[in-house]
Protein backbone atom coordinates (compact mmCIF):
# COMPACT_ATOMS: atom_id res chain seq x y z
CA UNK A 1 0.00 0.00 0.00
CA UNK A 2 1.32 3.18 -1.15
CA UNK A 3 1.65 6.30 1.54
CA UNK A 4 -1.09 8.04 -0.34
CA UNK A 5 -3.23 4.95 -0.07
CA UNK A 6 -2.42 4.98 3.48
CA UNK A 7 -3.56 8.57 4.09
CA UNK A 8 -6.40 8.22 2.33
CA UNK A 9 -7.87 5.02 4.38
CA UNK A 10 -6.62 7.17 7.39
CA UNK A 11 -9.12 9.79 6.01
CA UNK A 12 -11.99 7.53 5.54
CA UNK A 13 -11.26 6.03 9.53
CA UNK A 14 -11.84 9.67 10.44
CA UNK A 15 -14.24 10.90 8.71
CA UNK A 16 -16.20 8.11 9.35
CA UNK A 17 -15.52 8.34 13.24
CA UNK A 18 -16.66 11.79 12.95
CA UNK A 19 -20.43 11.18 11.16
CA UNK A 20 -20.67 8.47 14.37
CA UNK A 21 -19.83 11.01 16.68
CA UNK A 22 -22.24 13.49 14.97
CA UNK A 23 -25.05 11.45 14.65
CA UNK A 24 -24.74 10.97 18.49
CA UNK A 25 -24.83 14.59 19.51
CA UNK A 26 -28.22 15.15 17.20
CA UNK A 27 -29.56 12.15 18.69
CA UNK A 28 -28.77 13.71 21.94
CA UNK A 29 -29.77 17.49 20.90
CA UNK A 30 -32.92 15.67 19.73
CA UNK A 31 -33.67 14.17 22.81
CA UNK A 32 -33.12 17.43 24.91
CA UNK A 33 -34.91 19.19 22.48
CA UNK A 34 -37.88 16.73 22.42
CA UNK A 35 -38.28 15.02 26.33
CA UNK A 36 -41.13 15.98 27.81
CA UNK A 37 -39.13 16.27 30.98
CA UNK A 38 -37.69 19.19 31.71
CA UNK A 39 -34.27 19.11 31.67
CA UNK A 40 -31.29 22.16 32.30
CA UNK A 41 -27.24 21.95 32.41
CA UNK A 42 -26.13 23.75 35.26
CA UNK A 43 -22.55 25.36 36.03
CA UNK A 44 -21.30 23.69 39.44
CA UNK A 45 -21.84 27.16 41.35
CA UNK A 46 -25.46 26.67 40.35
CA UNK A 47 -26.07 28.99 37.48
CA UNK A 48 -28.38 27.75 34.44
CA UNK A 49 -26.08 27.24 31.07
CA UNK A 50 -29.22 25.68 28.87
CA UNK A 51 -32.44 24.45 29.57
CA UNK A 52 -34.86 22.43 26.91
CA UNK A 53 -38.06 23.42 25.79
CA UNK A 54 -40.01 21.71 28.37
CA UNK A 55 -38.20 23.95 30.65
CA UNK A 56 -40.11 27.04 29.28
CA UNK A 57 -43.86 24.75 29.14
CA UNK A 58 -43.11 24.42 33.15
CA UNK A 59 -41.72 27.57 34.56
CA UNK A 60 -41.98 30.26 31.53
CA UNK A 61 -40.04 32.69 31.01
CA UNK A 62 -37.47 33.34 27.85
CA UNK A 63 -33.71 32.02 27.02
CA UNK A 64 -32.78 35.68 27.64
CA UNK A 65 -34.50 35.65 31.02
CA UNK A 66 -33.98 31.98 31.88
CA UNK A 67 -30.46 31.21 31.05
CA UNK A 68 -27.17 32.43 33.03
CA UNK A 69 -29.46 32.95 35.63
CA UNK A 70 -28.75 31.65 39.61
CA UNK A 71 -30.64 28.76 41.09
CA UNK A 72 -30.57 30.36 44.00
CA UNK A 73 -32.75 33.00 42.54
CA UNK A 74 -35.53 30.59 41.53
CA UNK A 75 -35.96 28.39 44.55
CA UNK A 76 -38.04 29.10 47.68
CA UNK A 77 -36.11 30.98 50.05
CA UNK A 78 -36.89 28.15 52.77
CA UNK A 79 -35.46 25.75 49.93
CA UNK A 80 -32.06 27.80 49.80
CA UNK A 81 -30.56 26.04 52.39
CA UNK A 82 -30.94 22.33 50.67
CA UNK A 83 -29.80 23.77 47.26
CA UNK A 84 -26.59 24.55 48.70
CA UNK A 85 -26.29 21.54 50.20
CA UNK A 86 -26.58 19.44 47.12
CA UNK A 87 -24.41 22.07 44.98
CA UNK A 88 -21.61 21.17 47.78
CA UNK A 89 -22.40 17.19 47.13
CA UNK A 90 -22.03 17.63 43.00
CA UNK A 91 -19.16 19.58 43.58
CA UNK A 92 -17.27 16.49 45.07
CA UNK A 93 -18.64 14.38 41.86
CA UNK A 94 -21.69 12.93 43.32
CA UNK A 95 -25.01 12.68 41.86
CA UNK A 96 -27.91 14.14 44.21
CA UNK A 97 -31.76 13.37 44.13
CA UNK A 98 -33.52 16.74 45.78
CA UNK A 99 -36.78 18.30 46.19
CA UNK A 100 -36.87 22.25 45.20
CA UNK A 101 -39.69 24.33 44.83
CA UNK A 102 -38.97 26.45 41.79
CA UNK A 103 -40.81 30.07 40.96
CA UNK A 104 -42.86 29.97 38.00
CA UNK A 105 -42.51 33.29 36.07
CA UNK A 106 -46.44 33.83 37.07
CA UNK A 107 -45.48 33.87 41.07
CA UNK A 108 -46.33 30.11 41.47
CA UNK A 109 -44.25 27.57 42.78
CA UNK A 110 -44.27 24.03 41.37
CA UNK A 111 -42.84 20.93 43.58
CA UNK A 112 -39.83 19.62 41.14
CA UNK A 113 -37.67 16.25 42.11
CA UNK A 114 -34.60 17.05 40.84
CA UNK A 115 -31.77 14.39 39.56
CA UNK A 116 -28.53 15.83 39.05
CA UNK A 117 -25.54 14.11 37.94
CA UNK A 118 -21.97 16.01 38.20
CA UNK A 119 -19.03 15.87 35.67
CA UNK A 120 -16.43 17.48 37.18
CA UNK A 121 -14.25 17.45 33.74
CA UNK A 122 -16.67 20.03 32.21
CA UNK A 123 -17.63 21.51 35.20
CA UNK A 124 -21.05 21.22 34.12
CA UNK A 125 -24.03 19.41 36.38
CA UNK A 126 -26.75 17.69 34.29
CA UNK A 127 -30.13 17.33 35.39
CA UNK A 128 -34.05 16.27 35.32
CA UNK A 129 -36.87 17.29 36.74
CA UNK A 130 -39.98 15.67 37.63
CA UNK A 131 -43.01 18.14 38.59
CA UNK A 132 -44.37 16.23 42.04
CA UNK A 133 -46.59 19.40 42.51
CA UNK A 134 -50.12 17.59 42.25
CA UNK A 135 -48.63 14.80 44.35
CA UNK A 136 -47.66 17.23 47.12
CA UNK A 137 -50.87 19.03 47.60
CA UNK A 138 -52.72 15.30 47.49
CA UNK A 139 -50.03 14.65 50.50
CA UNK A 140 -50.92 18.14 51.85
CA UNK A 141 -54.73 17.35 51.98
CA UNK A 142 -54.10 13.76 53.08
CA UNK A 143 -51.99 14.97 55.93
CA UNK A 144 -54.59 18.16 56.61
CA UNK A 145 -57.24 15.64 57.27
CA UNK A 146 -55.29 13.76 59.47
CA UNK A 147 -55.16 16.47 61.66
CA UNK A 148 -58.45 17.31 61.76
CA UNK A 149 -59.67 13.22 62.35
CA UNK A 150 -56.65 13.79 65.18
CA UNK A 151 -57.86 17.18 66.32
CA UNK A 152 -61.74 15.26 66.55
CA UNK A 153 -60.51 12.84 68.34
CA UNK A 154 -58.71 14.03 70.93
CA UNK A 155 -61.81 16.33 71.18
CA UNK A 156 -63.96 13.55 72.43
CA UNK A 157 -64.84 12.76 76.04
CA UNK A 158 -65.79 9.51 75.37
CA UNK A 159 -62.54 7.14 74.51
CA UNK A 160 -62.23 5.85 70.99
CA UNK A 161 -59.58 2.55 70.06
CA UNK A 162 -59.59 1.20 66.76
CA UNK A 163 -58.53 -2.51 66.91
CA UNK A 164 -58.41 -4.62 63.93
CA UNK A 165 -59.32 -8.17 63.40
CA UNK A 166 -56.40 -10.19 65.47
CA UNK A 167 -57.35 -7.78 68.30
CA UNK A 168 -54.48 -5.18 68.18
CA UNK A 169 -54.79 -1.36 68.58
CA UNK A 170 -54.08 0.57 65.57
CA UNK A 171 -55.66 3.61 66.56
CA UNK A 172 -56.72 5.66 69.98
CA UNK A 173 -57.49 9.26 70.91
CA UNK A 174 -56.50 10.91 73.94
CA UNK A 175 -59.03 9.93 76.36
CA UNK A 176 -58.35 6.35 75.83
CA UNK A 177 -55.34 6.45 75.96
CA UNK A 178 -55.86 8.05 79.81
CA UNK A 179 -58.40 5.52 80.76
CA UNK A 180 -55.79 3.01 79.94
CA UNK A 181 -52.82 5.12 81.95
CA UNK A 182 -50.45 4.72 78.67
CA UNK A 183 -49.44 7.26 76.35
CA UNK A 184 -51.34 6.98 73.05
CA UNK A 185 -47.89 5.90 70.80
CA UNK A 186 -47.55 3.10 73.68
CA UNK A 187 -50.36 1.80 73.07
CA UNK A 188 -50.07 0.72 69.13
CA UNK A 189 -49.60 -2.63 68.41
CA UNK A 190 -51.00 -3.74 72.12
CA UNK A 191 -53.86 -6.25 72.70
CA UNK A 192 -56.16 -5.73 75.00
CA UNK A 193 -57.35 -6.09 77.71
CA UNK A 194 -54.17 -4.32 79.24
CA UNK A 195 -51.72 -5.37 81.96
CA UNK A 196 -53.45 -3.13 84.83
CA UNK A 197 -57.08 -4.75 84.18
CA UNK A 198 -58.67 -7.38 86.04
CA UNK A 199 -59.34 -10.75 85.17
CA UNK A 200 -62.85 -9.55 85.09
CA UNK A 201 -62.56 -6.87 82.11
CA UNK A 202 -59.88 -9.43 80.45
CA UNK A 203 -62.95 -11.99 80.27
CA UNK A 204 -65.15 -8.97 78.91
CA UNK A 205 -62.34 -7.20 76.13
CA UNK A 206 -62.44 -10.92 75.12
CA UNK A 207 -66.17 -11.23 74.90
CA UNK A 208 -66.30 -7.51 72.69
CA UNK A 209 -63.64 -8.74 70.79
CA UNK A 210 -65.78 -12.10 69.98
CA UNK A 211 -68.55 -9.74 69.04
CA UNK A 212 -70.91 -11.17 72.12
CA UNK A 213 -71.13 -7.99 73.66
CA UNK A 214 -74.71 -6.36 74.25
CA UNK A 215 -75.37 -3.46 71.79
CA UNK A 216 -75.86 -0.88 74.52
CA UNK A 217 -72.37 -1.64 75.91
CA UNK A 218 -70.84 -3.54 78.88
CA UNK A 219 -70.19 -2.68 82.16
CA UNK A 220 -66.81 -2.57 82.78
CA UNK A 221 -66.68 -4.07 86.03
CA UNK A 222 -64.17 -3.00 88.88
CA UNK A 223 -65.98 0.05 90.13
CA UNK A 224 -64.77 1.95 87.95
CA UNK A 225 -67.86 3.19 85.96
CA UNK A 226 -67.31 2.83 82.75
CA UNK A 227 -69.10 1.31 79.65
CA UNK A 228 -67.44 -0.40 76.96
CA UNK A 229 -69.48 -0.44 73.40
CA UNK A 230 -68.47 -1.68 70.38
CA UNK A 231 -69.06 -1.99 66.54
CA UNK A 232 -67.87 -3.42 63.56
CA UNK A 233 -65.64 -1.67 61.47
CA UNK A 234 -66.44 -2.26 57.66
CA UNK A 235 -64.33 -2.20 54.87
CA UNK A 236 -65.87 -0.44 51.67
CA UNK A 237 -67.28 -3.61 50.29
CA UNK A 238 -68.99 -4.17 53.88
CA UNK A 239 -66.30 -6.84 54.94
CA UNK A 240 -65.49 -6.76 58.49
CA UNK A 241 -62.37 -5.46 59.20
CA UNK A 242 -61.86 -4.61 62.71
CA UNK A 243 -63.51 -3.09 65.51
CA UNK A 244 -64.10 0.67 66.96
CA UNK A 245 -64.00 0.37 70.93
CA UNK A 246 -65.61 3.39 72.89
CA UNK A 247 -65.22 3.76 76.60
CA UNK A 248 -67.92 6.05 77.90
CA UNK A 249 -68.75 7.15 81.77
CA UNK A 250 -71.38 4.71 82.58
CA UNK A 251 -74.70 7.10 83.68
CA UNK A 252 -76.40 4.28 84.98
CA UNK A 253 -76.96 4.32 88.87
Amino acid sequence: MTHLATLALLLIVILAALAILAARQRASAQFFAHTPEIACVLDLSGRLVRVNPAWYVHLGGTPRTVTRQRLAELVHPDDVPALQRGLQTLATGHPVNIDLRCRHVNGDYLDLLWRAQPVLKDSRVYATLHDRSEQARTEEGLRSMLRFRQTVGDSLACGIAVVDMCGRIIDTNRAFAEWAGQPPAALLGRQPPFADVSAENRQTFRCVLAGQAPRDGTLLPGGRGVRLLSTALQSPSAAQIGWVLCVIKDSQP
